[in-house]
């Protein structure tokens, strides 16, 4: 039985193949004007993070300082001179911990998921997890940045260098990282509980 074989060297050379596989060179004058529209993405993309992370540390803090306060969890909180305290200590601390630890997540999601990364690709992960982060804070949903963040740098990776170009072995583990966050916070949080009540 005669087994077909396929010449990759003709297929490279098909157009359509070219059109989806061969990178396009980025010319100086646009990578220049990416640069600058970095500025503006990254800009806001720190706006979005701020109003979405913020939020979501300081929400369980914020609900126990009026509980005690006033008796009620959710009350007129946004127009009490305390609670905007908590939200600025809930500020510095996340500025205090991108300073320190933040290092090591930007290594992961810049260089190890995607080999491909330039100005255009960084301007359009940033715009999309902005836009998508700022719309979730809208409706009122929390949400992760870093899961938009990572699911923008993988995509765009895969469509500027197509599968070669992306570790999926480094986004697995992120995923199953992901899956596990959920039970250990959670048994963490049930431990601190009830050792908390013992005393309190």
């Amino acid at each position: 039985m005669h087994t077909p074989t396929v010449d990759m060297e003709k297929i490279r050379d098909l157009p359509w193949y070219k059109y989806l596989y061969t990178a396009v060179p980025e010319d100086r004058l646009t990578t220049k004007v990416f640069n600058a529209l970095q500025i503006v993405s990254s800009s806001l993309l720190s706006f979005s993070h701020g109003a979405n992370d913020t939020a979501n540390t300081v929400g369980p803090l914020l609900a126990v300082w009026m509980t005690y306060q006033t008796g009620y969890a959710f009350g007129a909180a946004e127009t009490r001179d305390d609670s905007q305290v908590l939200l600025a200590f809930g500020a510095v601390a996340m500025i205090v911990g991108f300073l320190t630890l933040g290092h090591r997540t930007i290594k992961l999601i810049a260089k190890e998921i995607t080999v491909d990364m330039s100005p255009i690709s960084g301007f359009a992960i940033e715009l999309g997890t902005a836009f998508t982060v700022l719309v979730c804070v809208k409706i009122g949903v929390p949400i992760s940045s870093t899961h938009c963040a990572v699911g923008a740098v993988l995509f765009v990776g895969m469509t500027k260098s197509t599968t070669e170009g992306v570790s999926f072995k480094t986004f697995k583990k992120i995923c199953i990282v992901w899956l596990l966050c959920f039970p250990v916070a959670a048994v963490i949080s049930l431990l601190v509980t009830m050792l908390l009540v013992q005393f309190v």
